[in-house]
């Protein structure tokens, strides 16, 4: 909760000048504009029935980015519990990965809007993959791809996600199927 108090000064320039009620709201905006960027647009997951480490390393594997010897780092006691790297040319299609080893969670990011993060958790049943997507365009551009890209992106998700579940689930020789979530 914001306090407003009756005078409240800012810095312009040299001088100070009072604090208008419309700086206030605007600030307030901007917080909760803020916010909702920092929360996934669109979710999708499903439960792999297999030990989280054995669904972690066949999620890591489906990645062609990363290479066995990046996969052999990542394991390694003493290696960084992040590892990050890009493939591609800047303003031609740039892909980064984050992978985190102790959360379990793999972010792939693109260079306009997408924000792709895998995060795997234990499950009463074996492991929960849990996918989300995250608009990360910056300005006017986060308007555009809330209302064009990511809804054309969501639609295909639970596809997308079912996919990854049967290649896992196939390559483990475990059930693996979708969960609904709550979207946002």
């Amino acid at each position: 909760m914001l306090v407003r108090s009756s005078v409240f000064y800012h810095t312009v320039g040299c001088y100070k000048e009072p604090y208008r009620e419309d700086h206030l709201i605007e600030a307030e905006e901007q917080i909760e504009d803020m916010n909702k960027r920092m929360q996934s647009q669109w979710s999708a997951s499903g439960i792999l029935e297999a030990p989280l480490d054995k669904v972690w390393e066949k999620l890591l594997d489906t990645f062609p980015m990363l290479s066995s010897q990046e996969r052999s780092e990542l394991e390694r006691a003493g290696s960084p519990d992040v590892l990050k790297m890009s493939a591609g040319k800047h303003g031609e299609g740039r892909i980064h990965l984050e992978v985190d080893k102790n959360r379990h969670q793999v972010a792939v990011q693109g260079e306009w809007w997408y924000r792709g993060v895998y995060t795997l958790t234990p499950h009463t049943r074996g492991s929960l993959l849990v996918y989300q997507v995250y608009n990360v365009a910056p300005g006017v551009g986060w308007w555009l791809a809330q209302l064009f890209q990511g809804p054309e992106h969501a639609r295909k998700m639970d596809a997308q996600l079912q996919a990854l579940l049967r290649t896992i689930g196939n390559q483990l020789g475990c059930a693996a199927e979708m969960q609904r979530l709550v979207s946002h």
